[in-house]
């Protein structure tokens, strides 16, 4: 016996799973719409996106239901089951179901998402602003430009006192002595100003924003 035949001949021998496929239609509703057919196993292959589902109830229609998804399944031995789905238009499942002897691991894939769009996350508008601290220990701001992604404060002239939220640039705030700055990346803010105050007269605000 060559070596291939002997591989069909143990194939054979150990049974191998015995397997249906059937795809769902989820555009029409269904309540505990019952499907004569049997195996061990019952798991959604695919599915249009990762938000079809169906719900499911084992064997009796009083059984408690369990909402399947892409990649879910369970392994239970059963003789029919029920199917509910509310009207998912445009969406199918595709069901493998069957039996087989061995132990199955099926796949979770509930936590993951479907990536339609990639934002633009590189930022290619600059805005440049000079904020002069005309008098000293008062406090002046500065708003950014809606939706910034990255931006620079330098002081300029003399040292500055710097913040988020107005009034506090005296009380909590990121010194920068003069000539040095900060800067925040990877950031996306919607609507933001910066507060801050000098105690040095005529001290310069220099900021750069990127959108």
């Amino acid at each position: 016996m060559t070596d291939f035949l002997r591989q069909l001949h143990e194939i054979k021998n150990n049974r191998p799973q015995v397997y249906k496929i059937i795809t769902l239609d989820l555009s029409t509703a269904r309540s505990d719409y019952a499907q004569s057919i049997a195996g061990n196993y019952f798991i959604v292959l695919e599915a249009t996106d990762i938000n079809a589902n169906v719900q499911v109830r084992f064997n009796e229609s009083y059984c408690d239901a369990a909402t399947l998804k892409k990649r879910q399944g369970f392994k239970i031995p059963f003789y029919r089951v029920f199917i509910t789905n509310a009207v998912q238009a445009g969406k199918t499942l595709t069901i493998a179901y069957g039996v087989n002897e061995s132990p199955l691991e099926f796949i979770d894939q509930s936590a993951a998402i479907d990536v339609t769009s990639i934002a633009h996350l590189e930022s290619n508008a600059p805005a440049l602003y000079n904020v002069s601290c005309a008098v000293a220990g008062t406090e002046y701001s500065q708003a950014l430009p809606a939706n910034t992604k990255k931006f620079t404060v330098k002081a300029r002239g003399g040292s500055l006192k710097v913040c988020f939220t107005s009034t506090e640039s005296g009380t909590k705030y990121i010194l920068l002595p003069d000539g040095s700055s900060m800067s925040e990346d990877l950031v996306y803010l919607a609507a933001q100003t910066l507060y801050f105050q000098s105690p040095t007269t005529g001290a310069v605000a220099e900021i750069i924003a990127y959108t």
